[in-house]
């Protein structure tokens, strides 16, 4: 159970190019691995063939969408690091969603700016503002608070 945990962490941690490097350095091992499999169920070399052809193709879906997911985890990353950084030279903890796309892209719909909300959780929260428009807050530690 440990090993599965080391190459969770492994992967949490590494950058989408180290995944992609060990995937590529181990997929002809995944492929000798089914290749045995399917001539020890004797399957015709057809079969294995078109099987081999699935297994890149799937290979290579799983690359794109490493990569997209990795550039949409970075571009929220780089966002709410701006918003951060905003909230400390104007010495607020609290924005609100509008001028968020004023200050930075109007191309920032609530619905990304909430997903910002789930995917830092420890760092932002959700705001309200007294008129009901939704805002980002800082996170703000007691340590902070009493200082």
């Amino acid at each position: 159970m440990k090993d599965i945990d080391s190459i969770r962490q492994f992967l949490k941690q590494a950058s989408a190019v180290e995944v992609f490097l060990v995937s590529f350095f181990l997929l002809p091992f995944v492929f000798n691995a089914w290749v045995t499999v399917f001539i020890k169920v004797k399957v015709s070399p057809e079969i294995i063939k078109l099987s081999l052809w699935i297994i890149a193709c799937l290979y290579i879906l799983c690359v794109v969408l490493l990569i997209w997911g990795t550039f949409k985890g970075r571009k929220r990353e780089l966002v709410k690091n701006q918003i951060l950084s905003y909230l400390d030279s104007t010495n607020r903890n609290m924005v609100s969603f509008d001028r968020i796309r004023a200050k930075f892209s109007q191309s920032y719909d609530d619905k990304f700016l909430e997903s910002l909300i789930y995917a830092f959780p420890n760092d932002i929260r959700l705001g309200k503002f007294k008129g009901g428009s939704k805002g980002i807050a800082r996170i703000v530690e007691e340590t902070e608070v009493d200082e």
